[in-house]
């Protein structure tokens, strides 16, 4: 059984501001190949500081889903939430995941995918977001005893509010625990997204 009070990956609050320019993500795995995409710290570009995360894609990828980035928070109880910025480009497409394993037979819980510029949600109609614009996200999830088979999502862009849903329908209705959390790109030609002020935390570790 698992044990009873906060496990897994503590309070993680990333603006990649301390990583020097050219390295990847902290306490992430960064998965890339040599076809020309690449995670990288950027002083180019930022939602606040002076940098952030350029998530570089490129044709000629062995795996459609490289480059890709993941956690493993293992989170078990209580509830997860995660927010971050996006600048996104025509050309990005992005899929966020949350899984509760590691192998094949995972089940996965809260997913969106962004393609052609427009987010994609189980549950709701797509919906446009702008292009080279910070928007931000913030998704949460029950987990372990506090999991319902739902999740919220929070997109606002810069002119307002873009999505506000509290009761999605997890994508697998086993799922209830966070073991890999990523963000993957799946373009399959040059383009970028760029990732800024990430924060996820299991509200065990505020009680």
């Amino acid at each position: 059984s698992r044990p009873l009070g906060p496990t897994g990956m503590r309070p993680y609050f990333e603006d990649f501001e301390a990583p020097l320019v050219g390295g990847m993500v902290p306490q992430a795995y960064n998965v890339v190949e040599a076809a020309g995409g690449n995670i990288a710290v950027t002083d180019q570009d930022a939602e606040s500081g002076g940098q952030s995360l350029r998530i570089v894609d490129a044709a000629g990828q062995v795996h459609s889903y490289n480059p890709h980035l993941y956690f493993i928070p293992a989170h078990t109880g209580a509830t997860t939430r995660v927010s971050f910025d996006l600048k996104i480009e025509a050309d990005t497409y992005l899929v966020h995941e949350w899984r509760d394993g590691l192998q094949a037979d995972y089940n996965t819980g809260p997913i969106f995918t962004i393609f052609e510029s427009r987010i994609y949600v189980d549950g709701l109609d797509a919906i446009s977001l702008p292009e080279h614009q910070w928007i931000h996200f913030e998704v949460a999830a029950g987990l372990g005893t506090d999991a319902d088979g739902t999740w919220s999502l929070r997109v606002d862009g810069p002119i307002g509010n873009l999505v506000a849903a509290s009761d999605l329908s997890v994508r697998d209705g086993a799922w209830e625990e966070l073991f890999w959390l990523g963000f993957v790109s799946f373009a399959t030609t040059a383009t970028e997204v760029a990732l800024d002020n990430l924060v996820i935390v299991n509200s065990g570790f505020e009680q």
